[in-house]
């Protein structure tokens, strides 16, 4: 943990856009977080030489619960539960909105 106050890095960034959408699911989770090596030039950037990626970092009091939604965040979505047809029975996927079988449409 950093001395008094000093703000922890939680975050490296892999491209230019990524810290960017961390950093709004931070703060819409109530972690204040800054955002350091934001890119000045809006998403058409060259890639940085020596310098890195976008970085987020929050208060030492906030890098547990930081860390936690990011994992949660890199980890995406649960992924949806498949759909049974009404028509013909079939059991489908969820991505998709009609019956692999019989060509129902799924319904919701």
């Amino acid at each position: 943990m950093s001395p008094a106050g000093r703000p922890v890095r939680v975050y490296q960034g892999c491209g230019p856009v990524d810290a960017l959408l961390l950093r709004d699911h931070l703060l819409a989770h109530g972690v204040e977080v800054e955002l350091r090596g934001q890119p000045s030039t809006g998403l058409c950037v060259p890639i940085p030489f020596g310098d890195p990626w976008p970085s987020l970092w929050a208060r030492p009091e906030d890098v547990d619960r930081a860390g936690m939604l990011v994992d949660r965040f890199e980890q995406g979505p649960p992924p949806a539960a498949p759909w049974r047809c009404r028509r013909c029975g079939e059991e489908g996927e969820a991505h998709f909105g009609t019956c692999w079988s019989c060509g129902a449409d799924r319904v919701i």
